[in-house]
């Protein structure tokens, strides 16, 4: 159905390859065998995204609306095209006091400390890969895969610093950019890794965009259209599928 297009469009529309990736023509299978994988998935599910109601937009509505009022919509949702957007919600006089808010913007500080400002060249740094749009086990299953191959760092979102909060975002809002910092933290995590070893991120950005792209319209987003655009101020991974 159109929610499954949409979650295949992004994933598609958002894949690329970058020339220093070497080592990807020493695993061929697992190349091919990650790109029908996302081929056949259906969406998968975050907690407190479940409950996101349906507009009851066609194709043809979509069309007319613009990129700004899509992409208010689904900031509401989680999905945020740079980090201010989510430290605004988070530190929105509403939440700001919540202490598992506060502790997850401490982790964030100090995720952004142990990281280079800077990413570095592509031939000073191992590839960083991120591997989206599974269900949890064949994801899992790839992930590991690509890790042992290549001897690197597979890095789950949240990862395990953070994971352990999760269950204090009892509020569905807060849940939501709760997952969206995720990404910012695992991207400066990445940057400090992949100076020794390649690093695989499992759940990054187009696994929550899709997710909510798929269950917040009925119908096909086009194209062209500047919601599938990947954050400027989050890390690019040099792989993604």
């Amino acid at each position: 159905d159109n929610r499954n297009m949409s979650l295949l469009h992004l994933c598609f529309g958002a894949k690329w390859i970058c020339p220093q990736f070497y080592k990807c023509c020493m695993l061929p299978s697992v190349v091919l065998w990650g790109s029908f994988v996302i081929i056949a998935a259906t969406i998968a599910n975050y907690d407190g995204l479940d409950t996101i109601p349906f507009d009851n937009c066609t194709s043809t509505d979509l069309i007319r609306l613009s990129d700004d009022v899509l992409k208010n919509r689904l900031q509401q949702y989680g999905v945020h095209y740079n980090i201010q957007s989510v430290l605004d919600v988070l530190q929105h006089s509403k939440f700001r006091s919540d202490e598992a808010v506060q502790v997850l913007l401490l982790k964030y500080e100090e995720a952004k400390q142990v990281s280079p400002k800077f990413l570095p060249e592509p031939l000073r740094r191992h590839p960083i890969i991120a591997v989206d749009g599974f269900f949890t086990h064949g994801r899992a299953m790839i992930t590991k895969m690509i890790a042992n191959a290549l001897n690197g760092r597979r890095l789950q979102l949240p990862t395990r610093n953070i994971n352990r909060l999760r269950k204090y975002f009892n509020n569905d809002i807060l849940r939501k950019h709760f997952y969206s910092l995720s990404k910012y933290m695992g991207a400066h995590v990445a940057m400090h890794y992949c100076r020794t070893a390649p690093v695989i991120l499992e759940r990054y950005w187009h696994d929550q965009a899709v997710y909510v792209m798929a269950r917040s319209f009925e119908g096909l987003i086009p194209a062209k259209s500047g919601v599938y655009e990947f954050p400027k101020d989050l890390l690019r991974p040099d792989f993604v599928f």
